[in-house]
């Protein structure tokens, strides 16, 4: 009875931790720069505006590497 309660416990702490990873990784992604650095000569608006990676992709980034598994 202990066991399976001390699991459940430890399950339901590893989903919420995926969860606060799962939001730190969408923060960290949202508005990065979305080219390569080394070879791409952006415009100042591309540099400022169109090139950053939007927060519908960093959402689809963070949910894939956390919350579906990629990551396991």
């Amino acid at each position: 009875m202990n066991t399976k309660h001390n699991l459940e416990k430890s399950e339901k702490a590893l989903r919420i931790g995926s969860v606060v990873r799962c939001l730190i990784s969408f923060f960290n992604y949202w508005g990065t720069a979305n080219w390569y650095q080394g070879i791409d000569k952006p415009t100042l608006w591309q540099r400022i505006y169109k090139w950053r990676i939007s927060p519908k992709t960093a959402w689809t980034l963070a949910k894939g590497i956390w919350l579906d598994g990629y990551s396991k």
